[in-house]
């Protein structure tokens, strides 16, 4: 009887890694893919001007970003493997410290372009996605909580969903004639779409 719980309990685990893990790998893959589609459309459309901008305005981004949750989701992870039951203290405290951390992060990068004279369509483009800091902080304590209670799946749909947004946004807005203002304000439509689904699943299931 013994054997036959530990050999049931086994097989689940390895049912879950597998499930994690093939969830975890989707997302590593349809990310790239959808960032290439995106960048292939931007230099169709918009040439090497567009594509130029779009650079500049995901470097600032993804320097911001880097720094933006200290990697304070690993700890969030950890403190929630330990003790589950507190889930909504330490979301309430890491949710504080992503707002806080976000709203700088957004400040300082609006204030360097502003400083370095950017044209007004990248400056513009710049203060669109600094509201992706918010955006990313969310989806980040949403996808550590799924990892501490392992339902990374929920976070594979929710960026499934966000890819397929972003494509189908862009190259609509491309084909009307959209400048980087616009394609950037479908990213950020995209990033909130993940986040509410997230919201959603996390409200549901956790």
């Amino acid at each position: 009887m013994l054997g036959k719980i530990s050999l049931s309990k086994i097989r689940n685990q390895f049912n879950s890694l597998l499930k994690n893990s093939f969830s975890i790998f989707s997302v590593k893959i349809l990310t790239p893919i959808s960032s290439f589609v995106i960048v292939l459309s931007i230099a169709m459309y918009l040439g090497d001007s567009g594509l130029g901008k779009y650079s500049i305005v995901f470097t600032y981004y993804g320097i911001f970003r880097l720094i933006s949750f200290l990697g304070l989701d690993n700890l969030l992870t950890r403190e929630i493997v330990k003790n589950k039951t507190e889930v909504n203290r330490y979301l309430s405290n890491f949710v504080i410290i992503g707002l806080i951390s976000s709203v700088l992060c957004y400040v300082c990068m609006l204030l360097l372009v502003f400083v370095m004279k950017y044209p007004s369509d990248i400056i513009a483009a710049v203060s669109i996605l600094g509201f992706s800091f918010f955006a990313a902080s969310g989806m980040l304590i949403c996808e550590s909580i799924f990892i501490a209670f392992e339902k990374v799946k929920y976070t594979a749909y929710a960026y499934f969903v966000r890819e397929i947004v972003k494509i189908s946004l862009v190259l609509l807005l491309l084909k009307a004639g959209g400048a980087i203002p616009s394609v950037i304000s479908a990213i950020l439509i995209a990033d909130f779409t993940a986040l509410f689904i997230q919201g959603f699943l996390f409200d549901k299931y956790i």
